[in-house]
C-alpha cells in the first residue's frame, strides 16, 4: 500500500510547487505594474513561465522538496525552504537573463524571491496547522484530558507529537511548571497553568466542566530523585494517576516520547541506580519477626512495605501520618499478601511517645 501512496503523493507535491512558482511569478508582475501589465511585458511573462519553471523545479528536486513530511514541519525545515529559494531564484534569474536578456524588469525577481518563498513555506505550515489545530479539533471527544508537569523542551517536544498524532489519545489541557518565569507562558499551543503545588487546584477547577482532567504526566527526565518525590506528592495531592516520561538514556532506545510514557518507579524517586542487595541476609533479618516502616504511605515508605512484606514478616506495622496514604497501602498489600498481618497506625514521627 505504502509503494502506491508514496509515488502519489510526490506527484502531488510536485504539482503544488509548479503552482507556487508560477503564482509567484504572475503576482510579482501584478504587483511590479500595479495590476495592470503592458502588453509589451508579456512576452517576458510568458518566457517568464517557462524559465521559472524549468529553473526552480529542478533545484526544487535537487533540494529535495518532495520528501519529508509536511505536519512535522518546523524550524530546521523552514531554514531549508528559505536556501532552496535563494538557490531557486538565483537559477531562475540566471536562465530568465539568457531567455529575456536585460529588458526583463529586475524588481520582479526580488518580488518573485520572496513570494515563492512565503508561499512554500506557507503550504507546509498549513499543512501542519491543520493536524495540530483543525484535525484537532475534530476528534477532541474521544481523547484523554491530561496535564503535563514540566514545561521543559521534553513536555514542549511530547505536546508536539501529541498535537501532531491525534491517534494517540491524549488531549493537554495545561502544563504545571515550578519556574516562575513560565507562570502563563504559552509554549506550543498550551498554557501553563500554574506550578505543581496548583494541582489539585488545578485538577477540582477542571472536574466542575465538562472535561476532568484523568492523568498528569511529569516530563522532567533530568529531575532528580527529590524533584521526582516533590512532583509525585503534588500529583497524589491532586488525586489523579500520574505516569513519567524517561531520561534521554532511555529514550535513545525507543523510537517516540508518546511511547515511553510509563508508570512512575522506584528508580525515579530515588534519582540514582537501584543498589544490589543480599536478599538471603536479608530474609533472615525479617523472617518471622515484626517490623515496622515509619512514613509508610509514602512514595519511598510504600515501596519499602511492598518489599518487606515478600520476607514474610510476623507483623508489618505502617506508621504514617496521612490516613489517605496510609488506607491506599493498606488496602494494596491487603489485597496482595492476604496472609500477612498489618496493621496500620497513624502517627507523627515527631511524637515520641506515639512511636
Amino acid at each position: 500500500m505504502l509503494h502506491l501512496i508514496f509515488p502519489c503523493r510526490r506527484v502531488l507535491i510536485l504539482l503544488v510547487h509548479a503552482t507556487v512558482v508560477a503564482g509567484s511569478l504572475l503576482a510579482a508582475f501584478l504587483l511590479r505594474f500595479e495590476f495592470d501589465i503592458p502588453k509589451g511585458e508579456m512576452v517576458h511573462l510568458v518566457r517568464g513561465f517557462w524559465a521559472a519553471l524549468a529553473a526552480k523545479m529542478l533545484v526544487f528536486w535537487i533540494a529535495r522538496f518532495d520528501r519529508g513530511w509536511w505536519r512535522l514541519v518546523g524550524v530546521p525545515d523552514l531554514l531549508s525552504v528559505l536556501s532552496g529559494n535563494v538557490a531557486a531564484s538565483a537559477a531562475f534569474t540566471a536562465v530568465s537573463y539568457a531567455v529575456n536578456g536585460p529588458g526583463f524588469p529586475r524588481s520582479v525577481y526580488v518580488i518573485d524571491f520572496l513570494l515563492c518563498f512565503i508561499l512554500t513555506a506557507g503550504v507546509r505550515f498549513s499543512v501542519r496547522l491543520y493536524h495540530e489545530s483543525v484535525r484537532k479539533e475534530l476528534s477532541r471527544e474521544n481523547r484523554k484530558p491530561i496535564l503535563i508537569y514540566g514545561a521543559g523542551v521534553a513536555g514542549v517536544t511530547l505536546v508536539r507529537e501529541i498535537h501532531s498524532n491525534p491517534a494517540l489519545g491524549y488531549r493537554v489541557v495545561g502544563f504545571l511548571d515550578d519556574e516562575r518565569g513560565k507562570r502563563r507562558a504559552v509554549l506550543a499551543g498550551v498554557r501553563v497553568l500554574g506550578c505543581g503545588r496548583d494541582a489539585p487546584r488545578i485538577v477540582e477547577r477542571y472536574r466542575r466542566g465538562s472535561k476532568s482532567i484523568r492523568e498528569i504526566v511529569i516530563a522532567m527526565p533530568s529531575a532528580t530523585g527529590r524533584e521526582m518525590r516533590e512532583a509525585l506528592a503534588n500529583c497524589r495531592a491532586a488525586g489523579v494517576p500520574c505516569k513519567t516520561i524517561p531520561g534521554v538514556g532511555e529514550l535513545l532506545t525507543g523510537k517516540v516520547l508518546t511511547r515511553q510514557i510509563r508508570e512512575l518507579s522506584v528508580v525515579d524517586l530515588l534519582g540514582r541506580e537501584p543498589v544490589q542487595l543480599d536478599e538471603t541476609l536479608i530474609r533472615s533479618s525479617i523472617h518471622g519477626r515484626s517490623v515496622m516502616v515509619t512514613g509508610g504511605g509514602g512514595s519511598i515508605g510504600s515501596e519499602l512495605c511492598r518489599q518487606i512484606a515478600r520476607f514474610d514478616p510476623a507483623t508489618l506495622v505502617i506508621f504514617e501520618r496521612s490516613e489517605n496514604d496510609l488506607f491506599r497501602i493498606h488496602m494494596e498489600l491487603a489485597e496482595r499478601f492476604p496472609e500477612l498481618a498489618v496493621i496500620p497506625q497513624i502517627g507523627d514521627i515527631r511524637e515520641p511517645a506515639r512511636v
